[in-house]
């Protein structure tokens, strides 16, 4: 059964800039279409039973960074420090407000990934989402993207019921500086079902892990 989402523009200017949230799958890195399926002579071989396949053969992975939607950032963000580099410092040509803060009391107890400043940073979301009855969205950092310069607090909020903008918290990487260009994927939207669930655990099975042995070996 085919579900619909609704991105709504809260602003004019968030319409005008035209960096609605997209299908994932239209935003696969270069860097991941770059890779080669096989290393070596490019061809595949099997040695003491392990391949020579790459990420690029990880369907998990590929599934990961192609789910849902994901929203880009509508303008280029300047990032400096203050004099004494402890203050993270953003700056931007529009008379918007892509980048607010939050206080360092709002988030007390939390601790902050190791590389990263303890400023809890916003990226302003213009758009309000909406899902069918009985889904929630997952909001996260775009998958697999290593090489973005800051980290998302990841979310869930039940969009069937929730009629505002989602905020986008995050952290900056510690001393980082640079532009964090127009078009950079900032988060990515994964619609889930809230479901009711039950969980068993099962006896360990021999046969069953041999054979689950054998066929990881050839993936």
């Amino acid at each position: 059964m085919t579900q619909k989402i609704v991105f709504t523009p809260t602003t004019l200017e968030a319409q005008n800039f035209d960096k609605h949230p997209v299908p994932s799958v239209s935003l696969i890195p270069q860097w991941y279409k770059d890779i080669k399926p096989l290393y070596g002579d490019g061809k595949f071989h099997l040695t003491e039973g392990r391949n020579n396949r790459t990420v690029k053969a990880c369907m998990p992975f590929l599934d990961a960074m192609t789910a849902g939607y994901t929203l880009t950032l509508s303008e280029d963000i300047i990032v400096s420090w203050s004099p004494d580099g402890i203050v993270p410092i953003f700056n931007w040509r529009s008379n918007r407000e892509p980048i607010s803060f939050h206080n360092l009391e709002q988030h007390q107890g939390v601790p902050t990934p190791e590389g990263y400043s303890p400023f809890v940073i916003k990226f302003t979301c213009e758009w309000t989402i909406t899902l069918p009855s009985g889904y929630s969205l997952l909001c996260i950092q775009p998958s697999n993207r290593f090489d973005a310069p800051f980290q998302l607090i990841t979310g869930i909020v039940d969009a069937d019921v929730f009629p505002l903008t989602i905020q986008l918290p995050f952290f900056i990487k510690n001393g980082w500086e640079g532009i964090i260009e127009t078009g950079t994927p900032i988060v990515q939207y994964i619609p889930i079902k809230r479901d009711n669930w039950v969980s068993s655990v099962k006896k360990y099975n021999e046969k069953l892990f041999f054979l689950f042995k054998k066929n990881n070996e050839l993936l």
